[in-house]
């Protein structure tokens, strides 16, 4: 594959997360529908500056574009992560005195484990009551 179609395939994954379509991506970035649609296909070398207008456009970090692997490699290495233990990629402290929980996240964190450390934070808030 090359660089122009991994370019491509990576702005229509993000457009369809984003639920947009072509013509409103070109509409929100003043781009056109039909160069938005090249770049997709891998047909058009996109510049610096509408690479820069996408980005803000679809609130995405730049680097993700120049990222070096490859989709089925990237949720790949997500699942590998997913199966480390929570303890190992989320961890949080209670400051009591300071009535503060103080938290870190080191690794990919699943929606069920998000609502598993919302329950247990707010365990721990209603033990400073």
């Amino acid at each position: 594959m090359s660089v122009l179609e991994d370019f491509g395939m990576r702005l229509k994954e993000l457009r369809l997360r984003s639920n947009m379509s072509q013509d409103t991506l070109a509409e929100r970035s003043g781009l056109d529908r039909s160069y938005i649609g090249g770049v997709e296909r891998g047909d058009r070398n996109i510049s610096l500056k509408n690479i820069e207008l996408l980005c803000n456009t679809l609130d995405i970090d730049i680097g993700y574009f120049f990222h070096h692997e490859h989709f089925s490699l990237h949720a790949a290495s997500l699942k590998k992560e997913l199966q480390r233990p929570l303890r190992d990629r989320f961890n949080y402290r209670v400051e009591a005195a300071d009535n503060l929980i103080a938290w870190q996240v080191t690794g990919a964190i699943s929606s069920e484990e998000i609502r598993k450390i919302s329950r247990d934070l707010k365990n721990e808030r209603a033990a400073f009551l």
